[in-house]
């Protein structure tokens, strides 16, 4: 059940989530066009100018406009999820109550390793794992039965693609941009996976949001 806050009109929180969530204050940055690049050296800014609206920011702020959430299933939209008492963004507490995960978000929190006790949460649909700092990936990812929607994108300090990955024949999307593997782990990703939605670019991303608004 969707959480509705008795005094602020949904859109209202959904902007303040997607503000809270990109760490991009729409209000100061159009009055102070510098807040950023002052707020943040010029590599990182570049980072969350570029990773951040193009990934996950082109996603939060279609949502804040209503659009469904290119992530998850037809049903389920970016509110709903992020109400879901079975929304996580803390590792640690949703390693602590692994039943009751659903939906895993863990995107920019420089983390430099992900555990294998990330296997343990096996009712997990959505794992976010994108503009991280690690160089591997756990294999215990690829025996979570449940999940559909994979997020790698922008791990940057990842050189190759792990093999697991090239296994998950059950995932519905797998989203893997901004990445500095070979070339050909990519293609080699798409030839894997020919019943999974794998997003390389941009344009693949705008492409599934434009099919899931239909």
């Amino acid at each position: 059940m969707s959480f509705v806050h008795p005094e602020k009109p949904l859109y209202l929180i959904r902007m303040e989530w997607c503000q809270e969530k990109t760490g991009f204050d729409q209000t100061a940055t159009s009055q102070n066009p510098g807040a950023m690049m002052k707020r943040y050296p010029p590599a990182e800014s570049l980072n969350l100018l570029v990773g951040r609206f193009s990934v996950l920011g082109v996603s939060l702020l279609l949502s804040a406009w209503g659009a469904t959430d290119h992530g998850l299933t037809q049903s389920i939209t970016l509110d709903t999820m992020i109400f879901s008492p079975h929304y996580y963004t803390d590792l640690q507490k949703a390693l602590a109550e692994a039943d009751n995960v659903w939906y895993l978000d863990l995107s920019m929190q420089k983390l430099r390793t992900i555990p294998e006790d990330i296997g343990k949460l096996k009712n997990l649909k959505y794992l976010d794992l994108s503009f991280n700092l690690v160089t591997s990936l756990p294999a215990a990812i690829a025996h979570l039965p449940k999940l559909e929607v994979l997020k790698i994108s922008g791990l940057y300090n990842m050189p190759h693609l792990p093999e697991f990955l090239y296994e998950m024949k059950h995932l519905r999307e797998l989203h893997a941009l901004d990445l500095r593997v070979p070339p050909e782990e990519l293609q080699r990703l798409k030839e894997a996976l020919p019943n999974t939605r794998v997003i390389l670019t941009k344009e693949d991303l705008m492409k599934l949001q434009r099919e899931k608004q239909k």
